[in-house]
């Protein structure tokens, strides 16, 4: 296989609850006993990416060889990352000729199964893993620490209770913990329950310990018990991300790993910024965020409030696994349900918000919600327009001559609207 074939070979397989037993008997068959690598699981409902990129950046500050999987919809191989930079494209090839020959797995096995194997092959001292499904922790023989990032709405439906039930079940008995900051109070208790039954410490991040910073422009400065930093993300939930990757990074340092704070800040201020709200340019105002579910639109529309942000242009599109309505109405009220209220600044199309025309496009990968159905859906929210490819609603946003165009969508989208931008 070549790097191409490969990334289609992962894309072809299919989504369905992990079967980590067999994923487990791949891994010996492989002849990866992943003995070197310890790893850092990231769980939770939002700021995955955000806090697995960040942490990964700290421990290669701090001069340790480190991995970092993340999951989305992207070819695999753009989501595999050894010190920073891509991971080497012919590995990553090769692992993916073997996995063919063996044990059929489902893909969210599959892709853990060859970034372990990679990182293990390339003398990763640690490796930073975001995980779409908790049980996939079951694969991994060797966790350093394990995170839980803020769990809220992610449009399936299920209760913040559960949804935290199931993150922690990454904990494992004397492992470090960290969960974010300002959880919901019944998803907290959950995460607090299962770390006393597991026997791991847990940290959870004290709203006291940010001090606020006075802002230069659009620059983010953060000071979390004294890390004091300008994040390469906007908004105050990239400052609760940074938390728990601080968090994360000080629990290692306990355990007996050296990481000095200069290590930290430094990891902090490198992080890759594409999993969060971006100020692509300054003049005129460009925003990219791939966000695609309800609670990370409502941090969108936070964070472009905090900007000052008014007069904007919006370019999004969603797959057909996203809730278009709760999204939409997020963006819109920068609320999520039950605090939507029915007063009128939460009414659907009744709250002040950022955005002067919406412009809706068919997202490219397969399901997606066509530009129409995504535009009877925001037409309850917004002045919302299908437009028929991503090409021409960059044209009109632009054409409109407001204070800047903001995108969002799941990654794939972003980055193919990002190369139409620069």
């Amino acid at each position: 296989m070549n790097i191409q074939q490969a990334n289609k070979y992962f894309a072809a397989l299919a989504q369905q609850p992990a079967d980590t037993d067999t994923a487990r008997a791949v891994l010996r068959q492989l002849g990866c006993a992943l003995e070197t690598t310890r790893f850092i699981t990231v769980t939770g409902s939002a700021g995955k990416t955000a806090v697995a990129s960040m942490t990964a950046a700290i421990l290669h500050a701090a001069g340790f060889p480190v991995g970092l999987y993340t999951a989305g919809a992207q070819p695999l191989r753009r989501r595999l990352w050894v010190n920073g930079s891509p991971a080497d494209g012919r590995a990553y090839a090769a692992q993916a000729s073997r996995l063919a020959k063996l044990l059929p797995l489902d893909r969210a096995a599959a892709e853990l199964v060859c970034a372990a194997a990679l990182f293990e092959k390339a003398g990763c001292a640690f490796a930073v893993v975001e995980l779409p499904d908790p049980a996939l922790a079951d694969i991994l023989p060797r966790l350093a620490a394990c995170a839980v990032t803020a769990i809220g709405p992610d449009g399936t439906g299920r209760s913040l209770e559960r949804m935290a039930y199931t993150a922690v079940s990454t904990f494992r008995e004397g492992v470090p913990a960290v969960t974010a900051p300002g959880q919901p109070k019944a998803a907290l208790q959950e995460i607090i329950v299962a770390a006393g039954k597991v026997g791991c410490p847990l940290t959870v991040p004290q709203q006291e310990d940010f001090t606020p910073q006075k802002r230069r422009g659009l620059e983010n400065r953060v000071d979390y018990g004294g890390y004091n930093v300008v994040l390469p993300t906007a908004g105050s939930h990239a400052a609760q991300n940074a938390a728990v990757a601080v968090e994360l990074a000080l629990a290692l340092w306990r355990a007996g790993v050296p990481v000095e704070d200069e290590a930290i800040l430094a990891g902090l201020a490198a992080a890759d910024a594409r999993s969060g709200v971006r100020v692509l340019r300054r003049r005129p105002l460009t925003v990219l965020d791939p966000c695609h579910t309800p609670m990370q639109a409502a941090a969108l529309a936070a964070a472009l409030r905090e900007l000052g942000c008014t007069s904007l242009s919006l370019i999004a599109g969603l797959s057909g696994q996203d809730d278009a309505e709760a999204f939409f109405s997020a963006l819109e009220t920068g609320a999520l349900a039950p605090k939507q209220q029915t007063e009128k600044n939460r009414m659907a199309g009744m709250a002040e918000h950022a955005f002067d025309k919406v412009y809706l496009v068919t997202a490219g990968q397969p399901g997606a919600l066509t530009a129409e159905q995504l535009a009877q859906t925001a037409k309850y929210h917004f002045d919302a327009r299908p437009c028929a490819d991503l090409p021409g609603a960059i044209a009109q946003a632009r054409a409109d001559q407001n204070e800047g165009v903001v995108v969002c969508g799941d990654a794939a989208f972003v980055a193919q609207a990002e190369a139409l931008l620069k």
